[in-house]
């Protein structure tokens, strides 16, 4: 090992061995536990936005949902939430549904809707 261009003898390498030093654990699993509404303020634009999406009239984007209560299959994506993830991302310049994906999970604004 050097530093600055200089080796560490064996008494240094043995001292700097037993030094105890809080490290990371990158690996180590973390569980944490937020609420949803909790990272975005009340004055944020995104519910602003949320608000007036759903005002819309979104019925024809619902009538060709097959999902329905007490019927086997998976449920459908809500399209007044995908509405609105779009319309918040599009001014943005986000216009990868693979990065809208990554926004939703490390934004707090797009996590939010």
């Amino acid at each position: 090992m050097s530093v600055s261009g200089e080796t560490f003898g064996d008494q240094e390498r043995v001292e700097r061995a037993s030094l105890r030093l809080r490290q990371p654990l990158r690996r180590q699993v973390v569980v944490t536990l937020t609420c949803p509404h909790g990272p975005v303020s009340a004055t944020h634009p995104v519910r602003l936005l949320q608000a007036v999406v759903g005002r819309l009239d979104l019925k024809q984007f619902y009538e060709p949902i097959q999902a329905r209560r007490g019927v086997a299959g998976r449920d459908a994506a809500n399209p007044g939430l995908l509405a609105a993830l779009w319309v918040y991302a599009c001014p943005r310049g986000i216009g990868s549904a693979r990065e809208l994906a990554r926004r939703s999970v490390y934004s707090a604004a797009f996590g939010w809707l």
